[in-house]
């Protein structure tokens, strides 16, 4: 892999370090991509995705119904995973599809930080 997860949480830190909207807004929605490619390659036995369905759902679906014994972690953490996913994905849109909303330096900050603990919390878990 060329690109890391990691990397694009060091990217996602130096946009949401930034004096701009647009580029706290690029640090939110780095900051679910980070997270969301983690989690994605740290599991093995994810089933082919249907052809009717995005990525990025059937991947919080797979972990929110996990089969027992499908992957290392057990299922109660993987609907936590699921959760964590689904919470991140919600500030990601926001970041990327509300913009005739104001979106404060406060509110950005607490939406990225709030992505890079579950990131934080699932590296702990998936390791």
């Amino acid at each position: 892999m060329s690109v890391l997860p990691s990397d694009i949480m060091a990217s996602a830190e130096k946009y949401i370090a930034d004096k701009a909207e647009i580029e706290w807004r690029n640090g939110i929605s780095r900051a679910y991509y980070a997270f969301f490619h983690y989690t994605l390659n740290k599991l093995n036995n994810i089933p082919e995705k249907p052809k009717n369905k995005g990525t990025h759902v059937h991947l919080t679906e797979y972990l929110g119904m996990l089969p027992v014994g499908a992957e290392s972690i057990e299922a109660k953490t993987g609907r936590k995973i699921s959760y964590r996913l689904l919470q991140a994905k919600s500030f990601r849109v926001m970041a990327d599809y509300d913009i005739n909303s104001e979106l404060s330096a406060e509110e950005a900050r607490g939406h990225f930080e709030s992505i890079r603990y579950s990131y934080n919390q699932t590296l702990s878990e998936l390791s």
